[in-house]
C-alpha cells in the first residue's frame, strides 16, 4: 500500500497524487465542481474526506466521485 503524505492537518490520498494540479471533477452536495486539484484525502479538523480544487477547500466529498477532467465540448475536426 502507497504511503499517506501529511500535508497540515490533512493527510493525503496517495491515489490522487499524479493527478496535483491537473483539472478534477468531483460531486459534491449533488452538484458536479470542476478545478485544479491541491488536496484530496482525510482533513484532520472535521476528519472527513475533502478535495481542494483551485485553492477553495469542499467537504464532505465521496473519493469514488473524483475523477479526470474531459472537456466533452471539445470537437474533433477530421481533414481527411
Amino acid at each position: 500500500m502507497p504511503e499517506t503524505r501529511q500535508i497540515g492537518l490533512g493527510t493525503f490520498d496517495p491515489k490522487f497524487t499524479k493527478w496535483i494540479d491537473q483539472k478534477v471533477e468531483a460531486i459534491y452536495n449533488g452538484k458536479r465542481i470542476v478545478g485544479n486539484l491541491w488536496f484530496a484525502g482525510i482533513n484532520g479538523l472535521h476528519n472527513q474526506y475533502q478535495v481542494t480544487l483551485n485553492r477553495t477547500p469542499y467537504w464532505p466529498v465521496d473519493p469514488n466521485s473524483i475523477k479526470l477532467f474531459v472537456d466533452k465540448s471539445t470537437k474533433v475536426i477530421n481533414n481527411n
